[in-house]
């Protein structure tokens, strides 16, 4: 049944719909609660291979120029930075090893949302290809010849501004 009140715009059912999943015990108060977030149910360690990756002083140096870091803050830290880095790798290792297999044989591989397959990659000269091509479209309200983007720069030569 099936009641629809216009005055309130109110919607109401005669069935009343209910659904519990139940993996662990009931949390009965908030400090239980509080106890249930502070335990963790899983670690990275183990994500982690047990061997790890030695991080040498150059490997850090070079790294640390690319950043952008002082060289200060290096010398500080060099062995909170070696021991991140060396986690870091050895995450990279552990997730080379993981094998994916063949996207094009496997039914149950992620696909993409949107199906680009059909569409040719652009390279620079279809692009100009495409560009040479283009005509106004006079649905849009495009008109033919009717701005030309060089004429508002006061230096230009080429078809370059």
């Amino acid at each position: 049944m099936l009641r629809i009140s216009c005055k309130k715009c109110f919607l109401s059912t005669s069935k009343r719909f209910n659904s519990s999943i139940r993996i662990g015990g009931k949390i009965e108060s908030p400090e239980q609660l509080h106890e249930f977030f502070k335990s963790t149910t899983w670690s990275t360690q183990s994500l982690l291979e047990k061997e790890s990756i030695d991080v040498t002083d150059e490997m850090l140096e070079k790294l640390v120029n690319l950043s952008g870091f002082t060289k200060k803050s290096l010398i500080e830290d060099k062995s909170l930075y070696q021991k991140s880095l060396s986690d870091q790798l050895n995450f990279i290792a552990k997730l080379k090893k993981i094998e994916v297999g063949n996207p094009e044989n496997n039914s149950d591989f992620i696909t993409r949302l949107v199906d680009d397959k059909h569409i040719p990659d652009y390279t620079y000269n279809s692009l100009n290809e495409e560009i040479k091509n283009l005509k106004p479209q006079l649905s849009k309200g495009e008109i033919e010849d009717s701005w030309n983007p060089l004429s508002l720069s006061k230096l230009h030569e080429g078809g370059f501004t």
